[in-house]
């Protein structure tokens, strides 16, 4: 899903890791729903599972999942009210404040905490990168670290060995099963749960979607899984950013550039929304990758002042960074471009800033 920003600190705890007292019961001022909460600290919900999802106010990709995460916590607080969900948000003001971050999306969830880097010091995952997320079983002990919510692609030791593939909702199955009749009333002898053999209560899938929150109905063009809004309505440009054909990064299904492409066939366009998206990209398929500043004006793109520079805002505000090498060895060019056969690939690639990389 969605992960960018820059590494600041070193990682406090690893899976498998037990949670110290002194940070269980540290305190942390609560922004939203209320800037007059009590503080909240880990030790309040000791027994339950955690979710934490570690946002900065600047980072776009983590703003865009907002909806994703509410709608997440919503689902979970109907199947079992032992599962948690807390944003911790840094930077705040740097634009967004916390109020603005809480009503982008469910009004009054999830609950926000101001976080002043300890939370990210503490459980970041070994890509240093905003968004982050962690999960804490019901003893307080660090899980799993996440890549995304709907695939987890991480595979360091500190992030969680054997887990690479399992979406968010299936590790939290899982330490559900774990933490049996404390977080539960009983098992699930249900073949059609999602979480059927379990020592837990039965989870059940959305309408329209997969175990793991995957739409598995068509989408229509305001985004609605299995939806049917008419063509011509209002709410078709906006979900489709005024481009009705093209894939959206970020959005609710397409979080990285790179999860973008993968999806796009031949003839596609890409569409990538301003920000700083820190990774390797790789390209197979004649398709278009594009900013904005496909749909500007570009007569007078550069400016002239002693040196020739850049004055197009979606070509400097939307940046390919390559130099965190996210595929490893013989992979850190920030684009690469490989046909996978003998076919000639003829992929457009319009208005970037593209830096770093090797």
């Amino acid at each position: 899903m969605f992960l960018f920003g820059n590494l600041l600190f070193s990682q406090e705890y690893c899976a498998g890791d037990q949670i110290s007292q002194d940070h269980q019961t540290q305190e942390f001022d609560v922004c939203y729903p209320c800037d007059t909460c009590d503080p909240w600290s880990l030790s309040q919900y000791v027994g339950d599972i955690i979710f934490l999802d570690m946002s900065a106010s600047w980072c776009g990709p983590a703003y865009n999942s907002i909806n994703f995460i509410d709608e997440l916590e919503e689902y979970w607080s109907e199947q079992n009210i032992n599962v948690k969900f807390v944003t911790a948000l840094s930077d705040i003001d740097e634009p967004y404040s916390c109020e603005q971050w809480g009503i982008q999306g469910t009004p009054g969830s999830p609950l926000i905490v101001e976080d002043d880097g300890r939370l990210f010091d503490w459980f970041h995952d070994s890509n240093g990168q905003y968004p982050s997320y962690v999960l804490i079983d019901h003893e307080m002990r660090v899980r799993a670290k996440p890549s995304n919510i709907l695939s987890n692609s991480n595979n360091n030791s500190c992030d969680g060995e054997g887990m690479e593939g399992d979406c968010l909702n299936t590790l939290i199955s899982n330490l559900l099963d774990e933490c049996g009749e404390g977080c539960s009333s009983g098992t699930c002898d249900d073949d059609s749960a999602c979480n059927s053999g379990d020592n837990a209560d039965c989870i059940y899938a959305d309408n329209n979607l997969d175990c793991c929150g995957e739409c598995t109905a068509e989408i229509d063009c305001a985004g609605i899984c299995g939806g049917n809004t008419p063509e011509d309505d209002p709410a078709c440009s906006e979900s489709t950013g005024d481009c009705p054909t093209c894939i959206i990064v970020p959005s609710e299904h397409f979080a990285t550039v790179q999860s973008g492409i993968e999806a796009a066939v031949d003839g596609d366009t890409v569409l990538v929304e301003p920000g700083i998206y820190y990774e390797n990209l790789v390209i197979q398929k004649s398709i278009t990758l594009a900013s904005r500043a496909i749909f500007d004006d570009l007569s007078n793109w550069v400016g002239y002042t002693d040196e020739y520079y850049v004055i197009n805002d979606n070509i400097t505000g939307t940046v390919l960074d390559g130099s965190l090498d996210t595929n490893g060895d013989g992979l850190e060019s920030v684009i690469l471009i490989d046909s996978p056969s003998d076919e000639c690939i003829e992929p457009l690639i319009f208005g970037f800033t593209i830096t770093g990389g090797n």
